[in-house]
C-alpha cells in the first residue's frame, strides 16, 4: 500500500468520533470502503507494475533467448509456470492436458512444447505404465534449470509485488473482523444502557 494510501486511511480514522454509535457505524462502513479502495489500488499496481516488467523484458536484447520467449505472449508465460509445477510436484503433463488447460489446439501447443525443448526449458519425461492406466502420450515438465531459474527471479519478483497487495487486504480483512465482532458487542452495550 502506497504512503498516501496510509496517510488518508491514518487522517480518516483519527477524525472519527467512535464514542457515537451510530457515527461509529457510518465511518465503520466508510473505512471499510477506503480499505477496499486501497486494496483495489495495490492490485492495479502489481499488475500494471508486472506488465511494464514483462514489456521490458520482451524487448530488451540482454535478456536470455528462454525469458523472452516465455514473457512474449500470455500463453507462454502461464506454459512455463505449468511446466515449473510439473516439475516441482513431479507430476509431468502431457500436450492434451497442456491444450485443454490453456484452451489451445493441440498443434499449438505441440509448437510450443518443441521451442521449449529446443531452448533447453522443458524436457521429456518417462512416466512408467501403471496397469489399467489408459494416458497415452510423452510427458513434459520442466528442465531443472528452468525450475531453478523461476525459485531464483519469478518467485522473489512475485513475493516482492505482492507484498502491498497482502498488507492492503490483511488490512482490509482484520478491519472487517473487527467490525463484525464488536459493533454488535457495541450495539448491544448502548441499547443496555438505554434500558438504565
Amino acid at each position: 500500500m502506497s504512503p498516501q494510501h496510509i496517510s488518508n486511511i491514518s487522517s480518516f480514522l483519527k477524525s472519527v468520533d467512535v464514542t457515537d454509535m451510530k457515527h461509529s457505524t457510518v465511518a465503520s462502513k466508510d473505512v471499510t470502503h477506503l480499505l477496499w479502495k486501497s486494496y483495489a489500488e495495490a492490485v492495479c499496481d502489481r499488475d500494471i507494475s508486472q506488465n511494464t516488467q514483462r514489456i521490458a523484458v520482451s524487448n530488451d536484447p540482454d535478456v536470455s533467448i528462454r525469458r523472452r520467449y516465455f514473457t512474449s505472449t500470455r500463453n507462454r508465460f502461464v506454459f512455463k509456470r505449468m511446466l515449473v509445477k510439473a516439475n516441482l510436484s513431479d507430476s509431468p503433463f502431457t500436450i492434451a492436458t497442456a491444450a485443454a488447460v490453456l484452451s489451445m489446439t493441440h498443434k499449438a501447443v505441440t509448437t510450443m512444447v518443441k521451442e521449449c525443448v529446443d531452448i533447453n526449458a522443458a524436457a521429456k519425461v518417462d512416466v512408467p505404465k501403471v496397469a489399467g492406466d489408459v494416458s497415452a502420450g510423452n510427458f513434459y515438465q520442466a528442465t531443472d534449470s528452468l525450475a531453478d531459474e523461476f525459485l531464483s527471479t519469478c518467485c522473489v519478483a512475485a513475493y516482492e509485488k505482492t507484498e502491498d497487495v497482502c498488507r492492503a487486504r490483511d488490512l482490509f480483512s482484520e478491519f472487517v473482523r473487527f467490525t463484525q465482532k464488536r459493533v454488535p458487542y457495541l450495539e448491544e452495550v448502548a441499547n443496555t444502557q438505554k434500558v438504565n
